[in-house]
């Protein structure tokens, strides 16, 4: 049944060219995902003397021409449930529509790049199908809060390498942006808009001293440090990367160079 259903995968792709452009651009974004991946984040200081932000690695544009050692491709079994599910993750009639996927696979065997990949597919898909539908569209959920808080951060660099993808083809993707949220208990996140403001003002006073709700500490797509850093820093920037906008708290990357920095 699961080869049958990859070789129905395939032929989707094979003969839609609209599922062909949603493969592609989910690999496309996936590869960008894994490209600009990285465990550890670009470290933040402050220069005093020309009033700016420095980082410890400097701001890298995008390069697919040298994909490191160990990336840009998929493992059998990944290909294999993306092949098995795009059909009908997109098609509403299809057959095994109301079949539950199940990807049981040991702990770093790749599991989340897998339905992220599916995610993607979907995502696009959708948008290809008709650019102006924006509602949402996947929903995750987790059983631990720290893990919610990790897959959150891999799925918000997915959702920056589709942005990245969607700015360069806004006639097929449409106009609005790609766009993740998080709903954890109030003892993680700030829930409300006032709850926020205030835990901004916390942290612009104290800094590294009390404690971070927000859950985004990196750019998703350039890994600068963001909220409270080790590193001192004017009072103003006790928490970068974190603004106050009207009534709301924003999150932007703190490197100007960075797309994701507006």
């Amino acid at each position: 049944q699961c080869v049958d259903r990859m070789r129905k995968g395939l032929s989707y792709l094979l003969s839609d060219s609209q599922a062909r452009s949603a493969f592609q651009l989910a690999n496309h974004a996936i590869l960008l995902q894994q490209v600009r991946a990285s465990r550890e984040a670009r470290s933040v200081s402050f220069d005093s003397h020309n009033k700016k932000l420095i980082f410890s690695e400097q701001y890298q544009d995008v390069d697919l021409e040298n994909i490191p050692k160990g990336k840009g491709n998929w493992r059998a079994f990944q290909i294999a449930f993306l092949l098995a599910s795009i059909r009908s993750a997109a098609d509403g009639t299809d057959d095994d529509r109301d079949t539950v996927e199940l990807i049981w696979f040991p702990t770093g065997g790749g599991k989340t790049e897998a339905y992220l990949g599916l995610a993607a597919f979907s995502l696009f898909m959708r948008r290809l199908r008709d650019p102006g539908d924006a509602g949402v569209h996947v929903i995750m959920r987790y059983t631990l809060r720290l893990l919610t808080a990790q897959q959150f951060q891999r799925a918000s660099a997915l959702i920056c390498a589709m942005e990245y993808l969607r700015k360069d083809h806004e006639e097929e993707l449409g106009g609005c942006p790609f766009s993740i949220g998080v709903w954890l208990g109030s003892d993680n996140t700030p829930n409300t808009r006032s709850e926020a403001r205030k835990a901004l003002q916390s942290l612009a006073r104290l800094g590294s001293r009390t404690q971070n709700p927000f859950v985004i500490t990196k750019c998703p797509w350039c890994n600068a440090e963001m909220g409270p850093v080790k590193a001192k820093m004017p009072k103003n920037l006790k928490a970068v990367g974190y603004e106050r906008s009207e009534e709301t708290v924003v999150l932007r990357c703190p490197d100007p160079r960075c797309c994701f920095s507006s």
